[in-house]
């Protein structure tokens, strides 16, 4: 049962993060595509539509189409350096 609950979370994340990146597209156009990419989500136009961004509208994203690298390297948006 844990496990179910868990699964439900994490895909629900995903799906809020893939229907994020694809509204996002017109204003951060790197990022979302970036953000999408990590997702695994095809960059074919029907994937990545306005049509596309409603909840479980595709089933077939998840391996991402970009290494992702660790730590710094693998991270979306990574920390702005500081001169402190």
């Amino acid at each position: 049962m844990a496990y179910d609950l868990l699964v439900g979370v994490i895909y629900n994340a995903t799906e809020s993060l893939r229907i994020a990146g694809i509204l996002l597209q017109p204003f951060m156009p790197e990022k979302a595509k970036k953000l999408l990419n990590m997702l695994g989500v095809e960059e074919d136009l029907s994937k990545r539509s306005y049509a596309a961004a409603k909840y479980g509208a595709d089933p077939d994203y998840g391996t991402p189409r970009m290494p992702l690298g660790k730590g710094q390297a693998g991270t979306l948006f990574p920390p702005l350096l500081s001169e402190e």
